[in-house]
């Protein structure tokens, strides 16, 4: 029996990502965010475009922590539920975070 797949891999602690989005914390995997190729997060967390650190270390990203917790539920589940949600001001941070399938 093969004892290293029960132990946690170096790496471990480097897939998970802690966001603050407009003074909210968010913690997500980075498979959960880079599962869009070519989106805001996929550059973000490649080095492609520089990223803001709040003082706990956090990725700072200056935008609305409602619509984003709505996005990052949809990274997650590829589905999003629209009740109470204002369709246009989703689909222009789905545009902004470059996640194609949910501006469609």
């Amino acid at each position: 029996m093969d004892s290293s797949a029960t132990l946690p891999t170096r790496s471990m602690p480097q897939s998970i990502v802690i966001l603050n989005v407009g003074g909210v914390r968010f913690t997500t995997s980075r498979e959960t965010l880079t599962w869009t190729p070519d989106s805001f997060f996929s550059s973000l967390l490649s080095g492609r475009i520089p990223s803001l650190k709040d003082e706990t270390g956090a990725i700072f990203i200056d935008r609305d922590p409602k619509l984003f917790k709505v996005v990052l539920n949809f990274l997650r589940t590829r589905d999003v539920d629209l009740r109470n949600i204002n369709i246009s001001a989703l689909r222009h941070e789905a545009e902004f975070y470059g996640i194609q399938p949910l501006v469609k």
